[in-house]
């Protein structure tokens, strides 16, 4: 695909030059600022920003929902939101989404209502997204920056007549490789499946001792007060409920603890022990860890037990035993509480679970067994994890050479480019 055959010069590192027949504008006249307040009780969906999408919110009525939306503001079709908080701690969440239908967000975003293509438009702020340019706007990083502090942002801007043809364009490109993504993704779904379908099948199915026979100790942290970042290594740290997600021990799920903390933390993480879950938040209630080394300096929260086995159960193959679908199973139907709260499980409860207890060295050529049938599936998961990040590079690549003007798309022919002309305007 060839570029234009004139540019000029924008004076920006990071784009040195766009078509010379192009536009460059700031934002602020490209489209206007808008925040309709919702206070006639409109019957409007209420939306999301989510991985660079606005979508309908699911279950609204669990958690924490305010008593009223009267602090939302009303957005249209055609809309472009901006989330332009939290930019010192969060460098990762795409904060850019393009309204497809009538509905109501937060107040906290910023909402434009854009004067050119509001699709081109959006595609524009979705590569400076991707740049990272609003980190540096508002007079250095700061936690939140406001629609004055991007209004002389500037944007290259093609004529009505490109913006149509571009936006068309990649939106008709971004919908096929974002179809070979999904069709990747659910391989992976698949094979995860498959891999715990193998465990499962190579595992004792039958229990004929109590769990609590074999335990030495069941420990549980407190409740300290921390800071944002995880603990370095001579820090304090606190354990995430998360570090268990998936039934996998990540040790770098936690928080810093504040000094004047330090006395109050306990049970720190030790070789050979189970980390398990006793609450859903936000892992499911009885997700299992296991821990390989000891880490002196991070501590358990009070929602986490650590679990110390007897010598005749080896830990590898209890947090395995536990990590099984049956297993898993028969945590979430004895915890209580509703599906709108906490569930949690008792220290009895987990004492009554039945395992299977052969002889050590049966354990651990199960152990072995499964490890390697895990790795075996594991490579051909990375295989195809690694061609879903490279199609994703390659269509955010695509996106920034076309709406920049590097690529000339003006001769291509796009599909059913009426029908997507009129989804964007």
């Amino acid at each position: 695909m060839k570029g234009y055959s004139k540019y000029r010069e924008t004076g920006l590192p990071w784009l040195p030059h766009i078509p010379a027949h192009w536009a460059w504008r700031m934002l602020s006249q490209t489209g206007k600022e808008q925040q309709i307040r919702n206070l006639n009780d409109h019957d409007y969906p209420v939306l999301s920003l989510s991985y660079g999408n606005i979508i309908r919110k699911k279950n609204i009525e669990l958690g924490l929902v305010p008593s009223n939306y009267d602090n939302y503001q009303i957005v249209h079709a055609g809309n472009i939101i901006l989330r332009l908080t939290d930019l010192q701690n969060d460098h990762k969440s795409l904060r850019t989404g393009l309204v497809q239908e009538d509905g109501i967000i937060t107040s906290a975003y910023t909402c434009i209502k854009s004067t050119e293509n509001p699709a081109f438009i959006h595609y524009v702020l979705h590569v400076y997204d991707m740049k990272k340019i609003f980190y540096g706007m508002g007079g250095g990083v700061r936690q939140s920056i406001a629609y004055k502090d991007i209004r002389n942002m500037m944007l290259p801007v093609p004529p009505r007549e490109e913006q149509d043809q571009i936006a068309c364009y990649l939106d008709w490109q971004s919908s096929r490789i974002n179809k070979q993504i999904n069709a990747k993704k659910k391989q992976i779904t698949l094979l995860e499946l498959l891999k715990q379908k193998v465990i499962d099948d190579l595992l004792p199915h039958e229990g004929n001792c109590a769990l609590g026979r074999l335990i030495v100790n069941i420990e549980s942290g407190t409740s300290v007060n921390s800071e944002s970042g995880s603990a370095q290594e001579k820090d304090f740290g606190i354990l995430a409920t998360s570090c268990v997600y998936g039934n996998v021990f990540h040790v770098e799920e936690n928080k810093k603890v504040i000094e004047s903390e330090h006395s109050r933390v306990k049970c720190n993480v030790r070789e050979g022990t189970l980390i398990i879950s006793r609450m859903n938040t936000p892992s499911l209630v009885g997700s299992c860890g296991y821990s390989k080394k000891t880490y002196p300096n991070i501590y358990l929260p009070d929602r986490l037990w650590q679990v110390t086995l007897k010598s005749s159960l080896l830990p590898e193959f209890a947090w395995r035993y536990l990590s099984s679908s049956r297993v898993q199973s028969w945590f979430a139907s004895i915890a209580t509480g509703s599906s709108s709260t906490m569930k949690n499980i008792t220290k009895g409860q987990l004492r009554a679970l039945m395992i299977s207890c052969p002889s050590v060295k049966e354990q651990q050529a199960i152990v072995d067994n499964i490890n390697k049938q895990e790795i075996r599936i594991q490579c051909y998961v990375d295989c195809i994890k690694r061609q879903v990040a490279l199609l994703e590079e390659y269509c955010a690549c695509l996106i920034t050479e076309v709406v920049t003007g590097q690529i000339d798309v003006r001769d291509v022919t796009v599909p059913n480019r009426s029908k997507a002309e009129g989804a964007s305007q």
